[in-house]
C-alpha cells in the first residue's frame, strides 16, 4: 500500500507534468537523462523489470521497485501502465525522502 504523502506527491507531480509513465516513453527519459527517479510496478513483468533495471543502471537513475501497478495507477489517476519516472528533482527528493521515512 501506497502511504497517502507519497500518493498525494505522486498525484500532484502528474499534474504538474512532472510525472511520465509507460516504458517506451520512460526509456527514451532515461537514455535522454531527464529522468529522475523511476518507479516501477513489482508486478511488472521480467523483461520490462529487466529493461528498466538495465537502463537506470547505466544511466545512474534511481529506481523504486515497490508497489503494485493497481496502486500506482490510483495514486497518478491513470491505468494500464507499470513504469512511472519523475522528471523534476524536488519532487523525486521528496518522494525518496517520505519513501525512507515509511521504512
Amino acid at each position: 500500500m501506497i502511504p497517502d504523502a507519497i500518493h498525494g506527491i505522486l498525484g500532484l507531480a502528474r499534474r504538474a507534468g512532472a510525472l511520465i509513465s509507460g516504458t517506451e516513453t520512460v526509456l527514451n527519459h532515461i537514455r535522454n537523462k531527464r529522468a529522475l527517479l523511476v518507479i516501477i510496478a513489482d508486478d511488472a513483468s521480467e523483461n520490462t523489470k529487466k529493461t528498466i533495471i538495465n537502463k537506470c543502471g547505466y544511466y545512474d537513475v534511481m529506481l523504486i521497485e515497490r508497489y503494485t501497478a493497481d496502486e500506482l495507477n490510483k495514486a497518478v489517476g491513470k491505468s494500464g501502465h507499470k513504469v512511472f519516472a519523475v522528471t523534476n528533482r524536488s519532487f523525486a527528493e521528496t518522494i525518496i525522502n517520505r519513501i525512507e521515512k515509511t521504512d
